[in-house]
């Protein structure tokens, strides 16, 4: 007797902080070019504001967004996908297969850059993401999550009424 069902599988978005600290020095740029146009008008506001700007920047790049991924997993079996996030706040959310709708698999400019890919749990009036992930876990996501959706119908004999 042949056991189909998925094993539980754990996995971590490794390429995430690279992918995050991408995103915020492109939100940095964006605003020091604004902070250069406010200095030329006002010096003094322009180098306290650039001052803090850079002391946030390398407060987020370089520890909260490795502390948020150090807290940061999912696993996944035959039954549910757990998630296990938070920074200050930890958090635990238990997905069961029966409650997912449909998924989504999406992949960003940035995300395309670094091979990384989120998915979209579409739940009864709510969602969920999980980004950051390989295309691997994004399809063994989906597939958990066709094959509940598929199974647990029953709705459809085989004559397809």
């Amino acid at each position: 007797m042949e056991n189909n069902s998925p094993q539980i599988k754990e996995f971590v978005s490794s390429r995430g902080v690279l992918v995050t600290a991408t995103d915020i020095s492109l939100i940095f740029i964006a605003v020091m070019c604004i902070i250069c146009v406010v200095s030329y008008f006002f010096p003094y506001t322009g180098i306290t504001f650039g001052a803090v700007s850079l002391v946030l920047y390398f407060l987020s790049v370089f520890l909260f967004v490795p502390l948020y991924y150090s807290n940061l997993s999912y696993s996944a079996d035959k039954n549910s996908i757990n998630i296990k996030n938070g920074f200050f706040i930890h958090r635990y959310t238990r997905i069961t297969l029966n409650d997912i709708q449909y998924c989504i698999i999406s992949q960003g400019l940035i995300q395309k850059i670094f091979r990384c890919y989120s998915v979209y749990i579409m739940l009864t009036g709510s969602f969920t993401i999980i980004s950051n992930i390989s295309l691997d876990d994004a399809n063994m996501i989906t597939e958990l999550a066709s094959t509940e959706i598929i199974d647990g119908s029953g709705d459809i004999n085989e004559e397809g009424h």
